[in-house]
């Protein structure tokens, strides 16, 4: 096994593990402990294959560019995850669970923050794309980190004040640059589609979270 699998599986494996003992030790019974380790294994081993066809699509599929962004959504959600969870009476309850309906205003700043969060995974992967990149020390090249670095401030001028300009400016730059990338890319003959799906997707949520922001300033 290369270096790379053999990390990946103790990653993997510890999360699993961790999770067993934090249930253990909360006195659930060593079946749900079992279980619930089980299912977070499963669980993070479909989080692998998605941070696989991202990272593929990316950077292609002759380097190992895509563990970091498995490993990214692995130890996010998993701590989300756990984090949204309690135990109570032999039981877990998720945070899912514990919440009553939001209200419409609540589902608005649910979808603001979430159209954040793609664009904080947004300048992650813009960075380490630029960083596999690289050919030289120009002006020209650290200028394309301008990118990554006004999504940034966007994403947390939307996040952090729930702004519509903030989510309107961070949405703009997003497509107006990956237009930039996918235009020139058909022209010349090559399909791009795993990009252009996750384009999609990524627009469709920061769309998303443009509509609730202006909503959520402008409805009385």
């Amino acid at each position: 096994m290369s270096s790379s699998g053999i990390i990946i599986t103790a990653i993997l494996i510890g999360i699993s593990i961790y999770d067993f003992n934090i249930l253990k030790k909360s006195k659930l019974k060593i079946t749900k402990c079992v279980s619930s380790a089980l299912i977070t294994l499963v669980f993070n081993l479909v989080l692998l294959g998605i941070g696989a066809l991202i990272g593929s699509a990316i950077f292609g599929s002759n380097n190992d560019y895509w563990i970091i962004i498995s490993l990214i959504l692995i130890s996010g959600i998993s701590y989300f995850r756990f984090k949204g969870r309690e135990i109570s009476k032999g039981k877990i309850k998720t945070e899912k669970s514990k919440k009553k309906k939001l209200s419409p205003k609540e589902q608005q700043v649910e979808a603001i923050k979430t159209a954040a969060g793609f664009g904080f995974f947004v300048v992650v992967v813009t960075t380490l794309l630029l960083f596999y990149l690289k050919t030289d020390n120009s002006a020209d090249y650290y200028f394309r980190f301008l990118d990554p670095v006004l999504i940034g401030l966007f994403a947390l001028w939307a996040y952090k004040k729930l702004s519509f300009w903030g989510s309107l400016l961070m949405t703009t730059m997003f497509i107006i640059g990956k237009l930039f990338m996918i235009i020139p890319l058909y022209a010349s003959g090559g399909s791009g589609s795993s990009g252009i799906g996750m384009t999609v997707v990524i627009s469709y949520f920061m769309i998303k979270g443009v509509i609730a922001a202006y909503k959520y300033n402008h409805s009385k």
